[in-house]
C-alpha cells in the first residue's frame, strides 16, 4: 500500500478534481505514482502538474505522465565536505571524501546509500511487473538443473553441479573406476561410482545464515585427501580459509580470515601458502602454514613493500613449483619455490624491469620412455618465458642473445624469440603465423627429446623455418 499524507488530499493543497484523480489511480493500480513523495510544501506544483497529466492518462492521452512523475521525486543531495588532499608535490580538493568508507560502518554514508537506494526504487516503480516479466522469461531460459564437465585427475572425477533451485554451486566427485582405461576426450564419470559432495556452497550459506556469499577458490589436496577453500560472507572480498579432512569432514584448522582468496598446497600435504590483504585491500604478502600449528607461527614468505604491485600465487602445470606473481599496470615479475621444499625461499625468475611484463610456464625436467626423470641432472626442468618489452627495438634482441650467452653454464638449448610488431615486422597473415608456431612446437618437442629420428614418408620436415620478419636464436 502506497503512503499518502492526509495532508495531501486537504482542500488546502489539492482541489477535489485532483484527490479524485488520485484515488482512481490508486485504484486502476497505479499507486506506484504516488510512491515516495515528498512531505507537502516540497514539489506541490510539480504534484499538481503529475495529477493533470494523470488525468489526461486516465482519459486516454498518457503523454508526459512519467515525465510528470519523475519531476516530483526529490533526489537525495551528498552534503559537500571539502577536503585537501596533498600527493605527488599536487593539491587536490575532493568535495565528497566523507563518503569514503573503508569500514563500511559510518552511519552518514550508509543512511546517503539507503536514500539513494529508495530514490531508484521509486523511480523505477513503474517497470517494477515488466522486470518481474523480464526476469522469468530469462530464468525460463536457463537449465537450472546442470552439471559442468567433469575433470579426470588423481584418481577422480572432479566436476560442479547446480540444483534446481539453487542460487550457488555444489563441488562434487566421483572415483574413476579401476578399470577405467587411460584418459581420453570420452572420459565421463561412472554412474556406478558413489558421488562425494567436496562442497555445498548452497548448505554453508544456509548454515551460516549469510546474506552474501562466495567461493573463492577450492582446492584438494595433492594426495585427495583434505579440502582447502575460501569463502567471502561480507562482500567485501576478504575471504576466510578453510581446511577440511574429506575421510570425516572435521576442520583441520581454526579458519584464517582477511586472506585474498588464493590457496596453493605444497607436495607434503601439510603446507598451504596465501595471501593477506593491506589496508588498502591490496594483496601484498604470501604466510605459509602448516597444518597443526598456530596460525600465528606462519611464516612470511613474501611481502611486496611497493603499492603498485599486487601479489597472487598460483602452482606451475608441472606441480612442481609453487609461483609467487607480482604486477602493477604494466610490469611484472615472478618468483618460485619448489613444492617439494616449501621452506625454501623463493628465487626470482627475471628480475622485474619498469614496464616489462612477461609469463612463465615450466617443464619439470628430462622426459624418457617411462615419463620424467627426477634423478636426471635436468630434474630442474626448464622455463619457457613469454616476453613484453617496449623498449625492444629491431636490433636489440642481439644483446639479449649476447647476454643469456655470457650467463648460461650448461648445453641446454634455450629460445629467445622477439615480436618486433611495434616496428612493423612482425609476421602477418594466418598461415604465416602457423609457420612460428610450427616452430615453436618443433622446439618444445626437441627439447624434451620427443622427435622421431626419421619421419614418415609425406610427413612435414622436422627442420622448421622461422618467419622472415622474426628474429630467432638457439642458445
Amino acid at each position: 500500500m502506497y503512503w499518502l499524507s492526509p495532508i495531501c488530499f486537504s482542500s488546502c493543497v489539492l482541489h477535489v478534481q485532483e484527490r479524485q484523480v488520485a484515488r482512481s489511480l490508486i485504484t486502476h493500480g497505479q499507486g506506484h505514482i504516488f510512491k515516495a513523495w515528498p512531505q507537502p510544501g516540497i514539489n506541490d506544483a510539480a504534484k499538481r502538474r503529475l495529477l493533470a497529466a494523470a488525468a489526461r492518462h486516465l482519459s486516454g492521452a498518457a503523454e508526459g505522465l512519467e515525465e510528470e512523475r519523475l519531476s516530483v521525486l526529490v533526489p537525495p543531495r551528498a552534503n559537500q565536505q571539502p577536503k585537501e588532499l596533498h600527493m605527488h608535490n599536487d593539491l587536490r580538493i575532493d568535495k565528497f571524501y566523507w563518503l569514503r568508507d573503508d569500514a563500511r560502518k559510518a552511519p552518514a554514508v550508509l543512511e546517503y546509500l539507503k536514500a539513494e537506494n529508495q530514490y531508484t526504487a521509486a523511480a523505477m516503480a513503474d517497470t517494477v511487473k515488466l522486470q518481474d516479466e523480464l526476469y522469468k522469461e530469462m530464468r525460463g531460459r536457463i537449465k537450472e538443473e546442470d552439471t559442468s564437465v567433469a575433470a579426470r585427475y588423481q584418481g577422480y572425477y572432479y566436476y560442479t553441479r547446480a540444483e534446481e533451485g539453487q542460487q550457488y554451486a555444489v563441488h562434487c566427485r566421483r572415483a574413476v573406476p579401476a578399470r577405467a582405461g587411460p584418459p581420453s576426450e570420452a572420459d565421463e564419470p561412472s554412474p556406478d561410482a558413489p558421488e562425494e559432495v567436496l562442497l555445498d556452497e548452497n548448505k554453508r550459506k544456509q548454515q551460516g545464515k549469510h546474506k552474501f556469499y562466495m567461493v573463492g577458490c577450492c582446492e584438494t589436496s595433492p594426495d585427495q585427501k583434505l579440502l582447502a577453500w575460501t569463502e567471502d560472507t561480507k562482500g567485501g572480498e576478504k575471504y576466510t580459509l578453510h581446511i577440511r579432512d574429506l575421510s570425516n569432514g572435521k576442520e583441520l584448522i581454526d579458519p584464517i580470515p582477511m586472506t585474498s582468496g588464493d590457496v596453493v598446497w605444497a607436495n607434503d600435504n601439510a603446507t598451504l601458502f596465501y595471501i593477506v590483504k593491506d589496508h588498502l585491500d591490496r594483496p601484498y604478502k604470501v604466510l605459509r602454514h602448516t597444518i597443526g600449528s598456530p596460525t600465528s607461527y606462519d611464516a612470511v614468505v613474501y611481502e611486496e613493500k611497493d603499492e603498485a604491485f599486487y601479489v597472487s600465487i598460483g602452482r606451475s602445470h608441472s606441480e612442481q613449483l609453487i609461483l609467487i606473481q607480482i604486477g602493477s599496470a604494466v610490469t611484472s615479475e615472478t618468483c618460485y619455490i619448489s613444492a617439494n621444499d616449501p621452506t625454501a625461499r623463493p628465487n626470482v625468475i627475471l628480475p622485474r624491469i619498469n614496464d616489462v611484463e612477461y609469463s612463465v610456464s615450466h617443464h619439470p625436467g628430462k622426459l624418457s620412455s617411462g615419463g620424467i626423470d627426477s634423478s636426471s641432472k635436468d630434474a630442474t626442468g626448464w622455463f619457457i618465458i613469454t616476453h613484453r618489452d617496449p623498449r625492444v627495438g629491431y636490433w636489440e634482441p642481439a644483446k639479449f642473445v649476447a647476454r643469456l650467452r655470457e650467463l648460461k653454464t650448461n648445453n641446454k638449448l634455450l629460445l629467445l624469440k622477439t615480436e618486433l610488431s611495434a616496428g612493423h615486422f612482425s609476421v602477418t597473415g594466418r598461415f604465416e603465423r602457423l609457420k612460428e608456431t610450427a616452430f615453436e612446437y618443433a622446439f618444445l618437442l626437441k627439447t624434451a627429446g620427443m622427435l622421431n629420428t626419421k619421419p614418415k614418408p609425406g610427413s612435414a620436415s622436422s627442420a622448421a623455418v622461422p618467419g622472415p620478419n622474426t628474429q630467432t636464436t638457439k642458445l
